[in-house]
């Protein structure tokens, strides 16, 4: 599970992680990085483990990448993964084309299928993307 909590106005990202992997931020120009690291066993397996939480700043137009790792652990026919490096290329590619929200989702989950070429699921495979275009845009929303 990853849950996070981003404030509109500001862009401070609190979140925390329990067994999930960190989730992506893409920049425009800028080399596709991760979300800092904050360690957590998936929820339920040590009785009242106390969660830390992490925080990150985003800057107006960040792009926000979160999965299962059903994506990474999609296999083909032929038994091979799909992996880190391949997803990486993928939104690295949807970064650099400063796509909306909706259509890297859409994206990602077609080349993940396209991969699989009808190969059953090993796990399930969730994507949201989310883009935080700045405490204007926040104000304008509501």
């Amino acid at each position: 599970m990853f849950t996070g909590i981003l404030d509109l106005d500001y862009g401070m990202l609190e979140y925390a992680s329990a067994g999930h992997e960190e989730p992506y931020v893409m920049r425009a120009g800028r080399l596709l990085r991760r979300l800092p690291r904050v360690a957590g066993p998936p929820l339920c397996v040590i009785d009242d483990f106390a969660y830390e939480a992490g925080r990150f700043q985003l800057e107006p137009g960040d792009t926000l990448c979160l999965m299962t790792d059903g994506v990474i652990e999609a296999t083909n026919a032929g038994g091979a993964l799909y992996g880190q490096v391949r997803l990486e290329m993928v939104l690295t590619d949807l970064a650099g084309a400063s796509s909306a929200p909706a259509t890297m989702t859409h994206a990602l989950a077609a080349d993940v299928s396209r991969f699989a070429a009808g190969a059953a699921p090993f796990d399930d495979i969730a994507i949201l993307v989310l883009r935080w275009n700045g405490p204007a845009a926040a104000a304008r929303a509501i």
